[in-house]
């Protein structure tokens, strides 16, 4: 496992992608060696991965702190 740095993404609206994902990592937190991968994801592709990490997250805060922070009132959107 690598450990995730940053990513970014924007709107590329070309034929077969809508939206382009850089996600930044390294092997060596040590070093500044950082490694990058880049690909296109459709809307689809992209709702179903966040759909997918909030899940992850909810279950690992449910674990955790006895609480999902879906749950909670006054949540805002990031």
């Amino acid at each position: 496992m690598s450990a995730v740095l940053a990513w970014n993404s924007a709107v590329l609206l070309s034929e077969n992608t809508d939206i382009g994902l850089r996600i930044e990592f390294t092997d060596e937190p040590e070093s500044h060696n950082v490694s990058a991968l880049q690909f296109g994801l459709t809307a689809a592709q992209a709702r179903a991965l966040s759909a997918d990490l909030a899940a992850h997250a909810d279950k690992l805060e449910t674990q955790h702190f006895g609480i999902s922070t879906s749950m909670r009132q006054g949540q805002c959107a990031g």
